[in-house]
């Protein structure tokens, strides 16, 4: 259980145990070897490699590579983490970025952009038990095959197996489900909160050259946009929640069963063989007209600009979607509102945020929240000594941690400040701090935790100030 780390300007000749003796590749950390319980922190950089695991992890000891961001544990600067297929970026030189054989388990990777290889950005040999693929972002990948490619040839099992919290762009495909001879069974292989936008097949589950069938997995708070799916003659045990399906087309094989939904929003027409639940609601034209304008109390069901077609207007119906078997948080990490009608399908949490005249601390405006949920603002800052302050009013029967100010600097940790005082009164939240030199902005998050189910819980926020010394 020892922590190792990687990073650009290290050499594989070093021991890898600290950051001053850092690896320089992946590979070189993994070929230590690594042991079960070990994490590896790999520095900001670009990373041109394969990483073949040549282990196993163990329950409750991972092996965890973890892409540092931020650079808390690494250069203390921070910056994207990417491993690529590709030596120059405009070709692929290698089939693949990360490779996990067969019967490789307990094995975790967060925090990478994952781009360039020729088939696969992830290849998941089979067998592969708890493994965990968290916050990574996919592009350009792959030629003719998937980001994620899931090997169910000859040993499907992938009990455990978790996608989360993962973004895929312009890739061929998101997930592949592939090359079963015959039916295939996956035990616990889940989908959770995952973006996808212009992948050719956002999910591939055995077709084409295929002779069998995949089932077994469950996609759940996910945002298909564009694209063909893709499903064999499966059985009834696939199912998609609480996830949106828009301005694709869709395939399968002869058959009838092959997927259920529930809680959805699907805006493509499927063939025989889709089995609609309980709440699926599917409209071929209410997307139709894109430059349909947001407008304050307006039905449409997204907003822009935000992540395209990603997240939620507050106003539309769907935002109050009662869910089935929703995450406990979403996308961002944002946990869910305690009440579930108030729960919105997607992979992220739509959030009430609304102009309060009523219970304000100066006779201005007050922005008020309810149940779990946060807004950011943008200020600019220099390296000198600067206040932000901001005022909060929790409501009498609000549970759960109380609101906090978080203040982000790019490199560096979070400075997180929270209420201490009572609740039904104004309560001032300030941080004084100096931003690192050629910080140009920071990220104010003002915090709601509630998890009160009823009565009188709302949040307000007034009176945001910067102060510069």
């Amino acid at each position: 259980m020892t922590d190792r780390y990687v990073g650009i300007g290290g050499s594989d000749g070093n021991s890898g145990l600290t950051w001053a003796l850092r690896k320089l590749t992946l590979t070189g950390a993994e070929d230590t070897p690594v042991v079960a319980g070990d994490t590896i922190y790999v520095g900001p950089g670009v990373y041109r490699e394969t990483l073949t695991c040549d282990v196993d992890g163990s329950s409750g000891n991972p092996i965890t590579y973890i892409g540092d961001i931020i650079g808390v544990n690494t250069d203390g600067i921070g910056g994207e983490v990417v491993i690529t297929g590709s030596d120059d970026d405009q070709t692929h030189t290698r089939s693949t970025c990360i490779s996990i054989p067969s019967s490789r388990i307990y094995r975790t990777f967060t925090g990478f952009h994952i781009r360039g290889g020729s088939s696969y950005g992830i290849y998941c040999g089979g067998d592969n038990d708890n493994c965990i693929i968290s916050d990574c972002a996919f592009a350009d990948v792959m030629d003719n095959n998937a980001a994620i490619y899931i090997n169910v040839t000859s040993t499907p099992s992938y009990d455990g197996f978790v996608v989360e919290r993962c973004f895929f762009l312009a890739c061929y495909a998101a997930f592949a489900f592939r090359s079963p001879t015959t039916a295939r069974a996956l035990t616990d292989f889940q989908i959770l909160n995952c973006i996808t936008i212009a992948c050719g097949m956002p999910l591939w589950s055995g077709l084409f050259a295929d002779s069998g069938y995949v089932t077994g997995w469950v996609a759940r708070n996910c945002f298909f946009h564009g694209g063909r799916l893709e499903f064999g003659n499966a059985a009834a045990n696939n199912y998609i929640y609480n996830s949106f399906i828009l301005s694709g087309a869709f395939g399968t094989s002869a058959g009838s069963a092959y997927l259920r939904t529930s809680y959805c929003f699907i805006n493509v027409i499927f063939p025989s063989g889709w089995n609609p639940g309980t709440g699926d609601i599917t409209d071929t034209t209410v997307l139709a007209d894109m430059s349909l304008p947001l407008i304050p109390g307006s039905n449409f069901p997204v907003k822009f600009p935000q992540m395209p077609l990603a997240e939620l207007n507050q106003w539309a119906d769907l935002a109050r979607e009662t869910s089935s078997s929703p995450t406990s948080e979403d996308f961002y990490g944002i946990s869910k509102p305690a009440t579930n009608s108030k729960i919105s399908i997607g992979a992220i949490q739509a959030q009430d945020r609304d102009r309060e005249l009523t219970t304000v601390r100066t006779g201005k405006i007050s922005v008020r929240v309810d149940d779990a949920s946060r807004i950011q603002y943008y200020l600019p800052v220099d390296a000198s000594s600067t206040t932000i302050s901001v005022y909060v009013y929790r409501e009498s029967n609000y549970a759960g941690t109380n609101p906090q100010m978080i203040i982000r600097e790019y490199g560096q940790s979070p400075r997180t400040t929270t209420d201490a005082s009572s609740a039904a009164q104004w309560n001032q939240l300030t941080d004084t701090f100096t931003p690192q030199s050629g910080t140009q902005y920071v990220i104010v998050e003002l915090v709601s935790n509630n998890t009160a189910t009823s009565g009188s819980f709302a949040t307000y926020f007034d009176d945001l100030e910067k102060v510069i010394a």
